[in-house]
């Protein structure tokens, strides 16, 4: 009606056929599989303003495991309190709970960390590193891996440092 708004109205978002494509309540969407399915996004308070599409799927959908990685810093403090590490495992971008994620601390050549660091393995995907006190380690690297216990391949590094305040 010409009038200026001043605030946006809450949208709606629906996907006809969740079999093809989903939709979250931001409106993203996610392919499922080959197909085609109407996407309508309408206003929550005038539902009768609306548009709607059509999605068409076209590519084969290659779902995989992938690992994420939450962390407040790769520096590694020697002589002070361990860092915590925790990992999301994702299938098709879509976190899911019925993986385990394995932790490995190696030196930046792939052999044993173990005189630079202690690694705990703390469950629920999460582990703490903490630097021994050892002084003459300060700026050599580790490399901290996260890996699903059935399947090694799939994983991510972090590169950490060990360092001094």
């Amino acid at each position: 009606n010409g009038t200026l708004m001043t605030t946006f109205p809450e949208i709606i978002f629906e996907i006809e056929n969740t079999q093809i494509a989903t939709i979250d309540s931001a409106g993203n969407i996610i392919a499922v599989s080959v197909g085609s399915a109407i996407v309508t996004c309408k206003l929550k308070d005038t539902p009768t303003i609306s548009a709607s599409c059509t999605l068409q799927v076209v590519e084969k959908i290659v779902k995989e495991y992938t690992i994420t990685l939450t962390y407040t810093s790769t520096d590694i403090y020697i002589g002070s309190s361990a860092r915590a590490f925790t990992a999301k495992v994702l299938y098709g971008g879509v976190q899911v709970s019925d993986k385990t994620v394995l932790w490995k601390i190696s030196n930046a050549s792939g052999g044993s960390a173990t005189a630079m660091v202690t690694l705990t393995d703390k469950g629920n995907n999460s582990c703490t590193v903490s630097a021994k006190d050892i002084y003459d380690y300060i700026g050599e690297n580790v490399i901290l891996t996260a890996y699903l216990s059935d399947d090694n391949n799939v994983k991510n590094i972090l590169n950490l440092t060990l360092t001094v305040y």
